[in-house]
């Protein structure tokens, strides 16, 4: 689907998706991601045997338009000949119609792929079979009830459950999200209306209270802005000039930026609250050398409650290992990220 759609319906509230992929076209936080996961999974393969197996069971819980899940499918390919059965949930439809469409092009025989339509945060049990690897990739946000935080925890703990159900013995849930360090959560946190409030802390919690045991893996990305005229910012400052705005490419791109940080409809916005929300993303992006906001991450390995000492063991030698290679991976990705 063109971004050069019309302005009215980009920067409404329905149009998400699109936010989403202007997101994805200007970060590198998937691609460090994955290669995070890649080095993850090929250690621990190595120090647990967790891919030795006929099939291994992959769970995708929001999986997008399928940009995370083609790279880690290709991954689990290199590290393992037979079959692969990946599972992709998300609340979307038009995402489960993308991934879908997207995994059919690795034709690759011995892979089987489903994926489905699904409100992640119900009660009910959204995956019929235990499988080995569970991803989830910054879901905790989307628990955020921002009129009673009770519904908010409420959420995410019956969240947290449903992947604790979905793993098999001597599995493990792999957890991104944002912490509270990042650029992006700041800013969304403060003129935004979706943003969870503290997930690591949730997490911990909840890993408490059911005794799982947790590894975390802190790294950073970026979100990296078109660089726009004096004149061209104070035109996104109000919502009489934003809608011109969308007409001009690189203006366009930032609109749908700020849109996808917040996560509502800036022509929602009241002009004093979007002038100062435009202000201090543009503060943020020229303190910086890249002209970027950071993100900072963390990658949360998360046990199975049924599982062998040996098996956590091996787990937190492939996390020592991942930790070690993060600085070069990172450093690789943003230059990568700014030679584009």
């Amino acid at each position: 689907m063109s971004l050069l759609l019309d302005a009215r319906r980009v920067i409404g509230n329905e149009s998400y998706s699109e936010r989403f992929l202007t997101f994805l076209g200007h970060t590198n936080q998937k691609i460090i991601t994955s290669r995070l996961i890649e080095i993850l999974l090929s250690a621990l393969n190595a120090y647990t045997g967790l891919l030795d197996k006929n099939i291994v069971s992959m769970l995708d819980f929001g999986c997008g338009e399928g940009t995370l899940a083609k790279q880690l499918i290709r991954l689990l390919r290199q590290l393992h000949r037979k079959g692969i059965h990946y599972t992709g949930l998300d609340h979307q439809h038009g995402f489960v119609i993308a991934i879908k469409e997207s995994l059919s092009s690795l034709e690759d025989p011995l892979l089987k792929v489903d994926a489905y339509q699904a409100n992640l945060f119900s009660n009910q049990p959204l995956h019929a079979s235990r499988v080995d690897i569970v991803v989830a990739s910054h879901m905790l946000y989307y628990c955020y009830d921002p009129n009673d935080l009770d519904i908010s925890h409420h959420k995410a703990r019956a969240f947290m459950k449903t992947v604790f159900d979905s793993l098999l013995h001597n599995s493990i849930a792999i957890m991104i999200h944002e912490s509270c360090e990042s650029d992006v959560r700041e800013l969304g946190t403060r003129f935004g209306s979706m943003i969870m409030p503290d997930p690591p802390g949730i997490i911990d919690d909840i890993c408490q209270e059911g005794q799982v045991v947790r590894v975390a893996i802190p790294f950073q990305s970026l979100l990296r802005f078109p660089e726009l005229s004096d004149t061209k910012w104070k035109a996104l400052e109000s919502t009489e000039t934003l809608y011109q705005a969308c007409f001009v490419s690189e203006m366009r791109t930032t609109v749908h930026l700020l849109g996808f940080i917040v996560q509502q409809n800036l022509m929602a916005s009241e002009n004093s609250t979007l002038r100062q929300f435009v202000q201090a993303t543009r503060e943020k992006l020229e303190a910086s050398d890249e002209h970027s906001l950071t993100i900072h991450s963390n990658m949360q390995i998360l046990i199975s409650p049924e599982h062998d000492p040996i098996f956590v063991d091996g787990i937190m030698r492939a996390a020592d290992q991942v930790r070690e290679q993060v600085p070069s991976i990172v450093h690789g990705c943003h230059q990568y990220s700014m030679a584009r």
